[in-house]
């Protein structure tokens, strides 16, 4: 629904551009000597112009001087400041486009008028007032905003226009009411949908506009050190570290501690300590991350103004890098040279495990190549391969990198705060990507095998692979991108416990399955998870740091897990059943689910659990393990990390750990509908079978504040998939249980599709019918799936996975009236297969309250209101009381804003209104959570939503 409007949307934006001729700037084919406007005065990364119709873009340096009719372009991870003649200054965020339509100036220098169109991404501009200035018109897609002398940010993205005016003044005329004009003041806040008047005016928040400023203010003030005619000595910066990061400075023997914006040059070396990392970004766009134990030192670092080639040269001795590197020019290198080898790449992802006699290189999204500095031998390496080079004078023949290789390397480098969008699309003269529409968001492509992410949430790394088959045996000798020499591993764990389990598969009475999903309804029942077919029977070793004591936060050294199989009976999930408690060496308990698949010679899985330490504290654990099996046996020890997540301090005695574990009925049935990001594909869920233990209410040994109930769910899905797949994928899931007291509903966002593995995360919210019109919920969240595809040679092909997470109790109730939808109605509401219309995140980073929500909009063809959710995490501090408001924003125009009527003994409750100006949609709702006196906040929200209306505040 919401999506087939935006596909009409962009159809009827295309016809009206056609209609009023709002198309590319009209590039002279004949010219007098161009007289520039202005210059670039500040540049990160890869810039680039597109002038005089020309079909190649120059690279842009400091000093390039800027001439009317120029096409400016930002790639991922660049910024640029452009000064301009009159005084005005626009900068530019990262994957933005303008064109400078009209620029002219007297003899003087004064303006007399301006013209710059924004069609992508986000602008600052500082627009001067000299005397009698001529007026300065920004204009996007769906509006035109005219300026004398202002400081405003604007942004074009989901077919919508923001506006921010930090000072001054500006006029705005939306293009579907060009002759309706809004004043803008200093301080406000406007979107401006396409083809939809703009919406009602709102304050700015403080946290919107640094946001803003941050995103837009170049990184480097200047642009390298000139060294001759033709060449400048660039720089580099630290743009993020945690931990112990020093640097010896290249006139320098003295280590020195770094900090957040240090700048580097040429012969400085850095080093990483124990639990540490650092990201080094250069001034020309490329970026290197180090891992802990890890070190570099700047060999190199020169550009040539004219063509933006450059040489960028560094070497390491030891230690994990990650080198995220910009489509290289004919002309520009890029290497690390170590003990053993010069790892060099074409414009890619490269990861390198370093020590004195190997290097290991693995490749994504572009190609390298290794030389041994011992032999001389120099190997090509393929992207979505890697290879070693030894002291020994040896370089391996590449082999494929595996689907568990790159399950591990996301393990490892996993940080949402250094994560980027790597992307090297082609690109349409006009500045475009190749088959992008105006209007779609910075770094979306219609590349099926792309994996950006629109959310709010940090994009993950687009690694593009082949569809290679899945190697049958391991390809490493040692564990990639190890911990550091005393975690890697090669001794046994001191913790073990054996497991039991079984394959099988999720069963359910349903009709039969169509691909036309739209009009066809499913109402599963008497479904469970059957895993009954043959035997699985292993071993699972793992160490815990913290053993005697507190658990919470500790993870393991690493983890090995051995076992056989039999009988599979032609299935690929397996799992344990039983309710299994383990007493590990201190006295602690532990309640583990373990399951997983194995397929092609290789397994895959998921260990979590509840736990219970000899300090009280009571939580949840949980890892991904993969390895590699036979005809009857199987094992991992790739070191994957066993994270501890302590919940509260009860007074659970540990002899008594298993009489407070109980079956909960929260999720035991669902059905649901997905798609691929192609938009030419679609999932179906259509049978399902879950089980949930929970942990009961206790009393707190320490603090005198509500404990909540907690617990792990499991659960098996299985349905069919048409059409073309990739690896950015989404399905909507809901059900009720078996006795019509409780419906749920969360998203599965994929992050694999492909090799006939698919993975992917899991969060949700469900509702407990509390009687009299009330309702108690439950945060869903840090679930997991795993699971395998077969394709069909004709007709749909199938699916199924097995998935495992936590759950947490809301104490204080809901209420129907303020939800707007009975549980009558949530259970018709997600009887029938449910879609996801929408998805964001939305956050407020100031005041005592700061915390994020990520918010769902589900669509159903039942005749109910539709319906919306939201996880909420976050922290608070200082003196809170029973009236308090928030406001959660994002960069897109969402807002959402929570009126609280209670904070007190632990838990609070708000009721909830909000706008989605990009979706036109207005949201009423409820919400409610528990806090703790450690900072610590949490909680759900629901309510319904439509279309086609505003909230005024």
């Amino acid at each position: 629904m919401l999506k087939e409007l935006h596909i009409m949307k962009k159809f009827y934006f295309l016809f009206f551009l056609a209609a009023i001729s709002f198309s590319l700037p009209k590039i002279p084919t004949a010219m007098a000597e161009p007289i520039d406007i202005g210059v670039f005065t500040a540049v990160t990364g890869r810039v680039d112009v597109l002038r005089n119709n020309t079909d190649s873009p120059n690279v842009v340096t400091e000093n390039t001087p800027v001439y009317e009719h120029d096409i400016i372009r930002t790639k991922n991870n660049s910024k640029l400041e452009i000064t301009f003649h009159d005084g005005s200054i626009i900068r530019m965020a990262p994957a933005s486009r303008v064109s400078i339509d009209e620029y002219l100036l007297n003899d003087k220098k004064i303006r007399s008028s301006a013209s710059i169109k924004l069609y992508r991404g986000k602008m600052r501009a500082i627009v001067s007032k000299n005397g009698k200035s001529g007026d300065f018109h920004i204009i996007t897609p769906s509006a035109t905003g005219t300026v004398k002398g202002t400081d405003i940010f604007a942004f074009y993205q989901l077919d919508t226009t923001g506006i921010i005016v930090k000072e001054g003044v500006i006029a705005i005329n939306g293009i579907s009411s060009p002759d309706k004009t809004i004043e803008l003041k200093k301080g406000s806040f406007i979107s401006i949908p396409l083809n939809t008047d703009p919406l009602v005016q709102r304050p700015v928040l403080d946290a919107e506009l640094s946001m803003y400023e941050e995103e837009t203010k170049p990184l480097f003030s200047s642009y390298g050190k000139k060294m001759g005619k033709d060449i400048i000595k660039i720089t580099a910066k630290i743009t993020y570290l945690s931990g112990q990061v020093t640097i010896i400075k290249n006139s320098s023997s003295i280590a020195q501690r770094v900090s957040l914006g240090d700048f580097l040059t040429e012969g400085d070396l850095i080093q990483t300590g124990k639990n540490s990392r650092v990201e080094i970004t250069l001034e020309n766009g490329n970026v290197l991350t180090l891992k802990e134990n890890s070190e570099i030192t700047i060999k190199k670092m020169e550009m040539e103004i004219k063509t933006g080639n450059y040489d960028n040269t560094f070497e390491s001795n030891k230690g994990e890098i990650k080198a995220l590197v910009e489509k290289l020019g004919k002309k520009s290198t890029f290497k690390i040279k170590t003990p053993t080898a010069v790892c060099g790449v074409r414009g890619t992802i490269m990861y390198l495990n370093i020590n004195n006699t190997q290097t290991t290189a693995y490749y994504e999204g572009g190609n390298g190549y290794m030389e041994n500095i011992i032999s001389g031998t120099t190997q090509e390496i393929p992207q979505g391969q890697n290879s070693s080079s030894n002291s020994n004078g040896d370089i391996n023949t590449p082999r494929e990198t595996t689907n568990q290789d790159r399950m591990t390397m996301e393990e490892t480098w996993e940080s949402d705060s250094i994560t980027r969008e790597y992307n090297s699309e082609p690109q349409n003269q006009d500045g475009t990507a190749a088959g992008e529409n105006m209007g779609q968001i910075p770094g979306q492509t219609n590349n099926n095998n792309s994996n950006t992410n629109n959310s709010e949430n940090s994009p993950k790394l687009n690694i593009t692979n082949d569809t290679t088959n899945i190697i049958n045996t391991p390809i490493f000798t040692n564990p990639i991108f190890s911990t550091p020499a005393e975690d890697t591993n090669t001794s046994t764990p001191k913790e073990k416990i054996n497991f039991t389990g079984a394959f099988g598969y999720v069963s359910s009475d349903t009709t039969n399955a169509t691909s036309e999903f739209a009009t066809t309804e499913y109402l599963p029942n008497n479904t469970s998870i059957n895993f009954n077919q043959g035997s699985v029977i292993g071993n699972f070793y793992f160490n815990v740091t913290g053993i005697g004591g507190k658990w919470d936060g500790a993870s393991s050294s690493g983890t090995k897990i051995t076992g056989t199989y039999a009988d599979t009976g032609g299935y690929a999930l397996w799992g344990t059943k039983e309710n299994q408690i383990y007493t590990l060496s201190d006295g602690g308990k532990i309640a583990p689910l373990i399951g997983g698949i194995i397929k092609h010679n290789n397994l895959y899985g998921k260990i979590f659990g509840l736990y219970l330490d000899t300090a009280g504290y009571a939580g949840t654990f949980s890892s991904y393990f993969s390895g590699t099996s036979d005809t009857s046996s199987f094992s991992a020890s790739s070191n994957p990390i066993l994270k501890f997540s302590s919940k509260y301090n009860t007074s659970i005695p540990l002899s008594d750990f298993s009489s407070y574990i109980t079956e909960e009925n929260i999720i035991s049935s669902g059905s649901g509908y997905g798609e691929f990001s192609s938009g030419r594909s679609a999932i179906y869920c259509s049978e399902f079978g879950g089980e949930t233990r929970k942990l009961v209410n206790t009393t707190a040994t320490e603090l005198n504040i509500y404990t909540p109930n907690f617990g792990i769910w499991t659960v098996t899905l299985s349905g069919i998939f048409y059409g073309e797949t990739n690896n950015n994928w989404t399905l909507a899931l809901g059900g009720n249980n078996s006795i019509g007291t409780n419906s749920w509903l969360g998203t599965i966002n994929g992050q694999e599709w492909q090799n006939g593995i698919l993975r992917g995360t899991f969060e949700g919210v469900s509702f407990d019918n509390a009687g009299d019109g009330s309702v108690k919920a439950g945060k869903i969240e840090n679930g997991d799936f795993i699971g395998e595809y077969e394709l069909a040679t004709s007709g749909d092909s199938s699916w199924s996975a097995i998935g495992a997470g936590e759950w947490i109790d809301i104490e204080t109730p809901l209420s129907e009236s303020n939800l707007g939808f009975s549980m009558n109605e949530l259970s018709t509401f997600v009887s029938i297969p449910i879609t996801e219309a929408y998805s964001s995140m939305v956050t407020c980073a100031s005041g005592n309250i700061q915390a994020n929500m990520n918010t769902h909009f589900y669509s159903s063809t039942a005749d109910t209101n539709q319906i919306w959710t939201g996880i909420i995490n976050g922290t608070h501090s200082g003196i809170i009381n029973n009236n308090w408001a928030i406001t959660l924003t994002n960069n897109l125009g969402d807002n959402i804003t929570l009126n609280g009527d209670k904070w007190e003994n632990g838990v609070w409750h708000a009721i909830v209104s909000g706008n989605i100006p990009g979706q036109n949609i207005t949201l009423n709702g409820e919400s409610a959570g528990n806090y703790s006196t450690d900072g610590k906040l949490e909680g759900v929200a629901a309510g319904t939503w439509q279309t086609g209306q505003t909230i005024t505040e």
